[in-house]
């Protein structure tokens, strides 16, 4: 009795039936079917979401074991990857794919199956799913793999799955059948060859030897000889192929030559490619500017190159019968032989203890001729036929070690005079020092640091140029030298600074004396060399020195700071006069502290604006009233209080700090005036006279920077005096004419300070365009009782009045004083009897008691 199931009726119970009807189909079909969702794609893949019975029963994995897993759970390590990215690249296509591929059941056994892979669109025509149809050919795969292990004359024929193909050929060379993969090979289908002679395809240069070859398989059953021969594509193109025979005639199921074809046309170009790039290799090795050596791991000589004949004088045959330790007479430094255990680069390179692929060191090869030079050699491990060998470059660096060799001197050596420089004289002096703490030295023994400064010898440069300096300097040095005992150093650490190191200086009874004595008495024998003239370009040089002295003490002293304490002592020589010396007193240390100290206040000082302005007011004669002030700096420190200039004015000449200090000064002053001139009006206006240094004079932008200040404060120029002393004048007449115009051109008033104290010339003092005379304060105080100092000040007044300047005197302390001033008819005056120097709102306040009484 047959059962029918209704599958054609219409509305939802028909298509209920039909889907009923689909899964039923599917639940129990003989393929095992799976469904994944479609991604991801990659890693980690497409998860299941539906196994049938038959997949089941298949792999062992029941369907609640393998839902939500990937298909990859069916890979083992058998699984072939070609096969694998073949159905990755279908699946990132959304096309279908079928491959047979091995797969592994839940009990670890392989299995074969032939695998169609199709892609499910919704009814948008968006793909959602991927259907798995899988059908187990393991029994055939079994039966293949057995019958091409039995059947040898088979298993190269079929066993691959390349490009390559199998074709069978008569007796007298027809082809009878061929693989479909020859259409992939050659571009002919088949039937396209089938009946053809196989001779017919290959080139006519081939055709001889194809014969001879076949003609020999046809002769002996079983595998014949490999042949290589050139075949013609569909294209018209030659394709290298290698054809092996195998002589079936007598096998009744195949009676025939089984021909395995491969294409070997890449491998052709491949060993093609290499012989190029050997032969290129080869030429690149002959051709290298650098020796190049190959040798095995006992040392002996495998190939080179013919700069390495060249460079060690042998030839090819020569060489090629050496170990490398007959030419490499020094494999390792002596920090190498350290470090390395006695064993050479190469051995290490060879035992693989080096961490780069290719390690350096500096070695020296010995020539045939027996000299020898430096070379910088490579060494890296190369495999050549399964042996490990090392591969050496070897540079000639003779001339780079020499240039090194120079710089390392340059470096140690003063350019000039070719004495050692600070970097060699630091050295020495503290290994000397190191040798003391160690007692390398004899008891007793010490160190002894000589600094020396040529007194003025600006002078030289001045006059007769830098050149005549620059031999002064090395005549000096060569008299220096001879001054030296064997051992001692002589060092130039630039401009006109010398030192000398002083070695094993004893201080017991019988070296003569203490060791200071003995390093005074080098001092003196240097002040003694000096003595006699110098010829410089026939001009007669006399040279003078001032010269520090520092001996060590036991276990105490550092190079730097025994350097230091000797250039302290020989600054004090130069404040004592110069042309002497003076041995190190600790006190100047102290004295030294102090003024770095003070140096260092003082910077922090012009950061901080510690310093303010007082000012004294000055008087004329011949009215009474107040007619200007003088700004005078005082400085507000935050823990000592008002210091005094005399303190700091001279340190900041020294350092140059008296450039910004001097500016802010006459900042401050202006804006001062300009206050004054606006809350006290007169006419002529109140004038503001501030201090230029001898730097400030001679600084570039000084003339921009006055122009700034008074732009900037609008106080009037002609109010503003410049005090400049008259030393800094005469310094050079020529070139302060030429500045003091520019000064005038702004506007502002000049005042030669502290006159009568210098050697002014009065031809100059004509052509300056100043405005006032300032009598110095020490012959004002001599106007009671010295009839001299009466005299110096009659005749200044006198003077000024005669060139059309204006008299001003300072330091006026006593009514007797003013009276004889007034008397001479000086013009202006200023001093503790008139009023003493005070901050603004001080003078603020008498400017207005005085001026508007």
């Amino acid at each position: 009795m047959e059962s029918k199931v209704e599958v054609n009726g219409n509305g939802a119970g028909g298509a209920l039936s039909r889907l009923r009807l689909f899964e039923s189909i599917v639940e129990n079909a003989n393929d095992a079917i799976l469904v994944a969702e479609a991604e991801p794609v990659d890693e980690p893949g497409p998860r299941i979401v539906y196994a049938n019975a038959s997949f089941s029963r298949m792999t062992g994995y029941a369907a609640e074991e393998i839902i939500g897993k990937t298909p990859r759970i069916l890979q083992g390590p058998k699984s072939e990857r070609a096969t694998l990215d073949k159905i990755r690249a279908a699946l990132k296509a959304w096309r279908p794919v079928r491959v047979e591929v091995l797969n592994y059941r839940k009990s670890g056994e392989e299995f074969w199956v032939e695998l169609d892979i199709v892609p499910v669109a919704d009814e948008t025509g968006w793909f959602t799913h991927w259907v798995s149809i899988q059908r187990d050919t393991t029994e055939r795969k079994l039966k293949e793999q057995k019958r091409l292990l039995d059947e040898e004359r088979f298993r190269s024929a079929l066993g691959r799955y390349s490009s390559d193909f199998v074709a069978i050929v008569e007796a007298d060379g027809s082809i009878r059948y061929l693989t479909p993969s020859v259409v992939e090979v050659l571009g002919y289908r088949p039937e396209e060859m089938v009946g053809a002679g196989f001779s017919a395809y290959v080139h006519p240069e081939d055709i001889w030897r194809t014969r001879e070859v076949f003609a020999e398989a046809t002769r002996a059953p079983g595998l014949g000889k490999p042949v290589e021969v050139r075949v013609k594509r569909k294209d018209g193109s030659w394709l290298h192929l290698e054809v092996i025979g195998n002589n079936l005639l007598d096998d009744s199921s195949v009676y025939g030559i089984v021909l395995n074809v491969w294409d070997v046309s890449e491998r052709r170009e491949a060993e093609e490619a290499l012989r190029e790039s050997e032969k290129r290799f080869r030429q690149l090795f002959e051709q290298s500017v650098d020796a190049l050596l190959v040798h095995d791991r006992e040392g002996w000589m495998v190939d080179c190159n013919s700069e390495a004949c060249r460079s060690l004088g042998y030839s090819r045959k020569e060489l090629l019968s050496l170990n490398v330790r007959d030419f490499a007479t020094n494999l390792l430094s002596e920090e190498e032989k350290l470090t390395m255990a006695g064993r050479s680069l190469w051995e290490r390179v060879l035992a693989g203890e080096m961490e780069e692929e290719t390690s350096f060191h500096i070695g020296e090869h010995r020539r045939k001729d027996g000299t020898t030079f430096h070379v910088e050699v490579g060494v890296s491990a190369i495999e050549r036929l399964g042996e490990r060998l090392i591969f050496a470059t070897a540079r000639d660096v003779t001339e780079r070690k020499a240039f090194e060799a120079e710089l390392k001197y340059q470096a140690f050596h003063d350019a000039l005079t070719g004495l050692p420089n600070r970097s060699m004289l630091m050295e020495r002096l503290r290994h000397a020092l190191e040798r003391l703490r160690s007692g390398r030295f004899k008891p007793g023994e010490s160190v002894a640091v000589i600094f020396m400064d040529l007194d003025n010898f600006k002078v030289v440069n001045d006059s007769l140029g830098h050149e005549a300096g620059d031999r002064l300097l090395v005549e000096v040095s060569d008299r220096l030298s001879a001054c030296l005992r064997p051992g001692d150093t002589l060092a130039r650490l630039g401009g006109d600074e010398f030192v000398i190191l002083l070695e094993n200086l004893a201080s017991t009874p019988e070296s003569g004396g203490e060791a200071a004595e003995v390093a005074v008495s080098v001092a003196q024998r240097v002040r003694e060399a000096l003595d006699e003239p110098f010829d410089i370009d026939s001009h007669e040089v006399l040279v003078t020195a001032s010269l520090g002295v520092v001996v060590s003490s036991p276990g105490e002293d550092r190079a730097d700071e025994l350097l230091r304490d000797a250039d302290l002592a020989m600054y004090a020589a130069k404040k004592n006069g110069k042309d002497s010396h003076k041995v190190f007193d600790p006190s100047m240390g102290v004295h030294a502290l102090e003024r770095l100290k003070l140096e260092t206040d003082l910077r922090r000082a012009l950061d901080g604006d510690e310093f303010v302005i007082y000012y004294q007011p000055k008087i004329s004669l011949l009215t009474g009233e107040v007619v200007g002030t003088e700004a005078l700096v005082r400085w507000d420190h935050p823990r000592r209080g008002l210091v005094s200039p005399v303190e700091f004015i001279p340190l900041a000449e020294e350092t140059g700090l008296i450039v910004p200090l001097g500016l802010q000064v006459l900042e401050k002053a202006c804006r001062q005036a300009r206050r004054w001139q606006l809350d006290h009006p007169t006419d002529p206006a109140l004038k503001m006279s501030v201090n230029l240094s001898a730097r400030q004079f001679r600084q570039p932008g000084l003339i921009e920077d006055i122009r700034r200040v008074l732009r900037q404060t609008g106080v009037i120029p002609s109010s503003l005096i410049l005090e400049i002393t008259e030393g800094v004048l005469m310094e050079d007449a020529p070139a302060t004419v030429t500045a003091l115009d520019q000064l005038k051109n702004l506007g502002v008033g000049i005042s030669v300070d502290d006159f009568g104290t210098g050697y002014s010339s009065l031809s100059y003092l004509r052509s300056f365009p100043v405005d006032y005379l300032k009598i110095d304060r020490s012959f004002v105080e001599d106007l009671k009782d010295d009839a001299e100092g009466q005299g110096i000040v009659t005749a200044t007044i006198a003077l000024a009045h005669t060139l059309g300047l204006q008299a001003v005197a300072e330091g006026v302390e006593t009514e007797e004083q003013l009276l004889r001033l007034q008397e001479l008819g000086c013009d202006f005056a200023q001093g503790f009897h008139l009023a003493r120097p005070g901050p603004g709102k001080v003078v603020s306040d008498l400017l207005a008691s005085r001026n508007h009484r």
